[in-house]
């Protein structure tokens, strides 16, 4: 039965080091694996509006997001391991949690920090570890 791995990407050099080395990993395993990107309109508090507030057009957004997920996806497919993307709108670790659900394993980058300072896991990973099943 082929096994799915989830890997959260966000456009970052470690997001892709994950997807790289979940690739490597799934090498001559009966693996498929989803690099997942997410995103979220802002919330603008009204009294921080002070005059005409330009919104950018979020399907143009989405729709970048989804060609950038779609090229790595592309790209990371090799040796017989099937890389498939995926977007979602919605808090990252929300999203990731909720498609462990379906997952053998869930994939997140670490952000890159220092010695000291990378003993912890950011918001998103810890809260992914936190509440994953």
């Amino acid at each position: 039965m082929t096994s799915t791995w989830i890997v959260g990407v966000d456009g970052s050099d470690n997001a892709r080091h994950a997807a790289e080395w979940a690739v490597d990993q799934a090498v001559g395993r009966d693996v498929r694996i989803t690099v997942l990107a997410t995103w979220t309109v802002p919330i603008v508090p009204m009294g921080a509006m002070s005059g005409m507030v330009v919104l950018p057009d979020w399907s143009e957004l989405e729709s970048e997001l989804r060609t950038a997920t779609e090229a790595l996806a592309t790209e990371l497919s090799r040796d017989g391991v099937e890389v498939e993307a995926r977007i979602a709108q919605g808090s990252a670790a929300h999203v990731l949690i909720e498609a462990s659900r379906e997952a053998s394993l869930l994939i997140v980058g670490a952000r890159g920090l220092g010695r000291v300072k990378g003993l912890m896991l950011g918001s998103v990973s810890q809260r992914c570890v936190s509440h994953s099943v």
